[in-house]
């Protein structure tokens, strides 16, 4: 891939939003004034011989943080070594990847409904979540290892993308894709 670097603004206009009340015993209601939303990013894919990085950070504001809670700041950086063995065949890869993004009230989840709801109650987030992982491709196949969030243990068990639901613990994942078609 060709390296790039790309930046621009996102700009939203949400009107009548349906939301479950909090404050009300989770009873649907409808905010009749508009809420609007905007952000910022920058993102770049880049390589240096066999060293390839991308970058994506964005800023982000609503108008209403209350109804529509959003990181001011979310981050994602990737940076791998990509490397052809045994004459050309295998190409491999290992690199890691780093997910942030900026306190914030996050919605709740009502399991008996299936649904998110805003709360004032519980701030998260403020924590890099840390994957690493090696990746093997021979013709159609692709085989893949990650050790995800291998800074689990850094923080204590602080760690929540939503109310009372933890980030995944670290897990070891592999997998294979195999296509086949010519």
């Amino acid at each position: 891939p060709t390296s790039f670097a790309e930046a621009g603004i996102r700009w939203a206009r949400i009107k009548n939003m349906i939301y479950f009340n909090p404050s009300d015993t989770l009873v649907p209601q409808q905010y009749h004034s508009a809420i609007y939303y905007k952000a910022a990013f920058l993102q770049g894919h880049f390589h240096v011989g066999p060293v390839y990085a991308h970058t994506h950070i964005m800023y982000q504001l609503t108008d209403n943080e209350t109804l529509l809670p959003y990181p001011k700041i979310v981050a994602y950086q990737s940076l791998a070594y990509q490397h052809y063995l045994f004459n050309h065949v295998l190409l491999a890869q290992i690199g890691v990847q780093v997910w942030y993004f900026s306190k914030v009230n996050a919605y709740a989840y009502i399991p008996s409904l299936s649904q998110f709801y805003p709360q004032q109650t519980v701030m998260v987030g403020d924590y890099p979540y840390v994957d690493a992982y090696l990746n093997f491709s021979l013709k159609r196949a692709r085989l893949f290892f990650m050790m995800q969030h291998i800074n689990a243990k850094q923080m204590g068990n602080e760690y929540f993308t939503v109310k009372n639901y933890p980030m995944t613990q670290m897990a070891f994942r592999f997998g294979l894709s195999w296509n086949f078609f010519d």
